[in-house]
């Protein structure tokens, strides 16, 4: 019976994952291009890999942006030669361009895909079977994580390589920390160091999360060797995945391992002058409290908004109604964790204790970039944290679920269910495609 039920589940996820990737390329075919946040922009790093086979300077006048004055190849583009590659297979068929563009957005479709594998994995680990679905439903099947699958951009990489590193701490939570767990959990951390910099708290949150778990561990003896040993392990298996980047970036940026010093000196150069580094105008500059920020300038609302659905070049919003359906989910789902649950123990309370820290960084981590960079509340940039949060929702629902009784439990769970999925739908069929078609 157990076999069975093994084979039935594990049957059920394929086709699950095989339609969400459907569903993520129904997304890709239907935006138009350069309808995802600079799309356009982000399109010449993979194109200019395909066709020249090399990484080039964040600087070559053929990828430098005429507007901005710099490109995204200062950034890390693991994504992007993913992209080239899947266009460099297509091109073997046809060289025409809306294939190559569908092509590079597949890399998109494929990360969260994974992201979604990841998911299934994360609740067969943490949750009852029900449960599971739920998480899986929250972080899949919301709309503005829906498009951002569909684009060429480094967020679906991003909350692919954080779905990695929490699948990894889980194992290696449950392994102890043996050396096979911590080489999943370094390779992760290398994927996570090529997607975006705003995931970077996300690994530090990890690395704080592993020390306290070897050091509450009483099975383990002589901790400061055991988590030397572990930690230069770990070390070399994510700089043999994504040193290269960094020591490639000190010698071609004279010293500038990130490469954003060098990319805001080339944006200062050859930007418009209304957006040069130092003629943009953030809320410090100005002068703002970020008390005015969050509220006055609505970034808080904004970020929300568009955390949940905002399409297109943050243009096409949602109905106010669906809005409110999720921050009601959301809220209460939040409001839940604050319940009691004494089936909880001290393992579980340091990893709910890391899920909350992560979404705190991520949150300040995007509030800073707001207020000193570049004022950008977008939904997206707070996505590092989308799968951190969805485990605490569905954590503190059914903290709400289990002062239910009977069947209208589980009326409730299963209208929960159908409202994602519907409105993941409607999103979709009746608000993009209208939109465009």
């Amino acid at each position: 019976m157990s076999h069975n039920y093994k084979w039935d589940s594990k049957k059920t996820e394929l086709i699950f994952l095989i339609l969400i990737f459907v569903f993520y390329l129904l997304w890709a075919l239907v935006i138009p291009f350069g309808e995802g946040p600079d799309e356009l922009m982000r399109y010449d790093i993979p194109k200019f890999l395909c066709k020249y086979g090399f990484i080039p300077h964040g600087e070559d006048p053929r990828i430098r942006n005429e507007i901005w004055g710099t490109s995204y190849a200062f950034s890390p583009i693991l994504s992007y030669m993913i992209s080239a590659v899947l266009m460099k297979i297509t091109s073997f068929f046809t060289n025409e361009n809306q294939y190559l563009i569908i092509a590079a957005r597949i890399a998109s479709c494929l990360f969260s895909t994974g992201t979604a594998f990841f998911c299934l994995k994360i609740g067969n680990k943490l949750l009852t079977k029900k449960l599971k679905w739920l998480f899986v439903f929250f972080v899949t099947l919301l709309p503005q994580f829906a498009f951002i699958s569909s684009y060429v951009n480094c967020d679906a990489i991003a909350v692919f390589a954080v779905a990695w590193l929490i699948y990894g701490l889980i194992l290696g939570t449950e392994r102890v920390w043996d050396f096979r767990s911590c080489a999943f959990l370094g390779a992760g951390i290398g994927i996570c160091l090529l997607t975006y910099y705003n995931t970077y708290g996300i690994i530090l949150v990890i690395i704080i999360y592993c020390i306290l778990n070897v050091l509450l561990n009483k099975d383990i003896k002589n901790k400061f060797r055991f988590i030397l040993m572990r930690f230069l392990f770990v070390f070399a298996v994510s700089f043999l995945i994504a040193g290269w980047w960094f020591i490639r970036n000190y010698i071609i940026y004279d010293g500038d391992i990130l490469g954003r010093s060098t990319a805001r000196y080339y944006a200062e150069m050859f930007a418009v002058e209304s957006l040069k580094p130092s003629n943009r105008m953030t809320p410090l500059k100005l002068g703002y409290t970020l008390k005015y920020m969050l509220i006055d300038l609505n970034w808080i609302k904004l970020t929300c908004r568009s955390f949940f659905g905002v399409f297109g070049r943050m243009t096409i919003f949602l109905n106010d109604k669906i809005y409110y359906i999720y921050y009601t989910i959301f809220l209460s789902g939040l409001f839940g964790t604050f319940i009691k649950n004494r089936t909880r123990n001290k393992k579980f309370y340091l990893l709910y204790l890391c899920m909350i820290t992560m979404c705190i960084i991520t949150i300040g981590i995007s509030i800073y970039y707001s207020f000193t960079s570049d004022m950008q509340p977008q939904g997206r940039y707070c996505f590092p944290m989308l799968i951190p949060l969805c485990y605490l929702i569905t954590l503190g629902l059914d903290n709400i679920f289990n002062k239910l009784r009977g069947r209208f439990k589980i009326l409730t769970l299963y209208s929960l269910y159908f409202c994602l999925f519907s409105l993941s739908l409607y999103s979709l069929f009746f608000v993009v495609i209208p939109i465009y078609y």
